[in-house]
């Protein structure tokens, strides 16, 4: 229960901004408020955007500006060619790769993702396989 309190105050904290933030997506000053949640504080911005089945549906741009350029190209994997399954497990690879110090933030959140990984047909082996895979990726 705890960890949803924090949850819910750290996102609906205006840390960010003392004015209302635009409609995600608007611009502000010639970028987009996106991007600029997602280079200040890529964590909050991953959660913000979670379906509410548990699945994170990125763009290719979104993961290049995630990752910092690291990886180029679109995520491919042997395990499944399903682009929802792929992302998912690219952003749960991310969050535990990279975003350690904020697991309290995250970690129910990965744990429905893993769920719908499931429901996607992916067995257990498959979905840490998956995930292995872009931690390699992302480590490199």
């Amino acid at each position: 229960m705890h960890q949803y309190i924090r949850l819910f105050l750290y996102l609906f904290s205006d840390e960010l901004d003392d004015q209302p933030a635009p409609m995600s997506g608007t611009t502000t000053h010639g970028y987009s408020t996106t991007d600029k949640l997602l280079s200040t504080d890529p964590v909050r911005w991953l959660i913000s955007k979670q379906s509410f089945d548990g699945t994170w549906i990125l763009s290719d741009d979104e993961i290049r500006i995630l990752t910092n350029q690291s990886l180029n190209g679109k995520l491919q994997s042997t395990i499944t060619t399903n682009s929802n399954a792929l992302t998912t497990a690219f952003a749960i690879a991310y969050l535990e790769t990279k975003q350690q110090n904020q697991r309290d933030l995250w970690s129910t959140l990965v744990d429905k993702a893993r769920k719908q990984l499931i429901n996607y047909g992916l067995s257990q082996n498959d979905i840490q396989s998956l995930i292995n895979e872009f931690q390699t990726q992302l480590n490199a």
